[in-house]
């Protein structure tokens, strides 16, 4: 008669960032968001309901799943912890195997890491031409975006509006000004000053 192995039963997995599992899974380490750091209890029994004695040596195997596979990720770890190397922006779901010899369990419920694609800061426009070292030119503009009339100066620094296109070489967007600022075309309703991208 062949006797049938025992298999080790593992606990529970966790996982930063993921949801609660069906068992209650072991406190892991925080780590950096662009990482996974997967931590698992060390398996107490048998699946046959012996016990496991403190001296026996296990040794874990954490698997990355690749579509409908699962690839290696680590192997032959002896404590109850791994950190992955830094993670491209997606979705990292892994899971564990114990093992005593050759003899494995069965893999553990999995956990999910999901690394967001980083914050991206906003570029803003401002205004930006000199005169006289603190304010800029304003100048008006026609229905067909031709930039014409030196109307008056605002200060440097002023958010900026739609681009127009290039005027002396400058790069020239909408902006809103005081009637205090203008000189002149009080008339007009469209004013563009040159702009650029503001410094950090």
């Amino acid at each position: 008669m062949i006797r049938s192995s025992r298999f080790l039963s593992l606990a529970a997995l966790a996982l930063l960032s993921v949801p609660a599992f069906s068992q209650t899974p072991p406190a892991c380490t925080q780590v950096a968001t662009n990482r996974a750091h997967v931590c698992w209890a060390r398996p107490t029994t048998y699946t046959d309901g012996t016990g496991v004695s403190g001296a026996t040596v296990i040794t874990y195997n954490v698997e990355l799943q690749q579509g409908t596979s699962w690839v290696n990720a680590a192997s032959n770890l002896s404590g109850l912890e791994w950190t992955s190397g830094v993670l491209t922006p997606g979705t990292y779901t892994y899971r564990v195997i114990a093992c005593v010899g050759t003899t494995c369990s069965g893999p553990s419920n999995t956990g999910a890491k999901n690394v967001a694609q980083p914050a991206t800061n906003p570029v803003t426009i401002t205004i930006a031409g000199t005169q006289n070292g603190k304010e800029s030119p304003i100048f008006s503009t026609s229905a067909n975006q031709v930039v014409s009339t030196w109307c008056g100066a605002t200060k440097l620094g002023r958010e900026c509006g739609e681009y127009v296109g290039k005027f002396r070489k400058k790069n020239m967007h909408r902006v809103t000004v005081e009637r205090s600022e203008l000189w002149g075309c009080e008339s007009s309703t469209d004013f563009v000053a040159p702009c650029a991208a503001a410094s950090s």
